[in-house]
């Protein structure tokens, strides 16, 4: 698998009823195909795993792997409190079709970092799918520590790592062991570029959701050595980014969709709208951008 370049963290479309929109997941997977995405990444925080029930995941799982029918490949995101879920988690989607999982260090107090390493080994034994880990601190409470790392990226199926801590030091600490069979994605649209210069093969990216045919240019533009013109693209869409994270994921960036009308529908609860002045402040990068040829390009 070639996973390099742009792969969207797409948003879960929820009807007017809450319910998940299986035919808007659909469209939304053909957008990010036409647009040139690498590949899309299901069940993520963008797309609301937390509070999607198990027969929906299957669903949605499905839904990706028959719409995309191999022109790209479907990466699922799997993680629970504990191991033996997350590993459940992971077969089902194996068996499902999906091509790669995300695998999420467990929501639990007290991991140390023997126990962290028990956990993604035993996930990776347990399927035959490739594996990468997803480096959220700041959602699961605790990092993946280096040396931890080092011993992981020995594992044939652990393949790299989604790096989303937004930590420059972070960062450049991975990138000192990557090599030819452990890579690194940035799970920061912002550090994007920064994470290709010291040697990321991609993004997983948020802004993508709408914006693909950029975000792919960007990372088109970084892996071809270009640097010069991906900092470009970055700084133009810089403010935009940055209002994209006012709040997490995948609010602000379904506010957006919905603005531009791509009607992804909702949240749900404990996830809810924005406040009034972070909704207007997206809205005006937004607006402020009212050039670009996403209207072009829309569904």
């Amino acid at each position: 698998m070639k996973l390099q370049g742009t792969i969207t963290a797409l948003v879960t479309p929820f009807t007017r009823n809450g319910g998940v929109n299986y035919e808007k997941l659909a469209e939304l997977i053909e957008f990010q195909i036409e647009n040139g995405a690498a590949g899309i990444a299901l069940l993520s925080a963008a797309g609301e795993a937390s509070t999607i029930l198990p027969e929906e995941a299957r669903h949605i799982i499905r839904t990706g792997v028959e719409t995309a029918a191999g022109r790209i490949p479907i990466l699922v995101g799997c993680g629970a409190s504990d191991t033996a879920r997350t590993a459940d988690a992971c077969r089902e989607a194996e068996s499902l079709g999906a091509d790669a999982l995300l695998v999420m260090a467990p929501y639990c107090d007290g991991v140390n970092a023997d126990g962290m390493a028990a956990h993604f080994l035993s996930v990776a034994e347990a399927v035959q799918t490739p594996v990468i880990l997803c480096h959220s601190p700041f959602r699961t409470g605790r990092p993946v520590e280096l040396e931890t790392l080092a011993r992981l990226r020995e594992h044939p199926r652990i393949i790299g790592i989604h790096e989303k801590s937004g930590d420059i030091a972070c960062i450049t600490e991975t990138a000192s062991l990557l090599r030819d069979d452990f890579a690194m994605w940035s799970g920061s649209d912002v550090a994007a570029v920064a994470s290709m210069a010291l040697g990321a093969c991609g993004v997983i990216s948020v802004t993508a959701n709408f914006l693909p045919f950029v975000m792919c240019e960007l990372t088109d533009k970084c892996r071809k050595g270009d640097f010069p013109a991906g900092r470009a693209l970055q700084f133009r869409y810089l403010p935009l980014m940055q209002a994209l994270t006012l709040d997490a994921d995948p609010i602000s960036v379904k506010e957006a969709m919905n603005y531009l009308g791509f009607e992804t529908g909702g949240f749900r609860l404990p996830l809810c709208a924005m406040s009034e002045s972070r909704r207007n402040r997206l809205i005006m990068e937004l607006e402020r951008l009212e050039d670009i040829s996403w209207k072009k390009r829309r569904m």
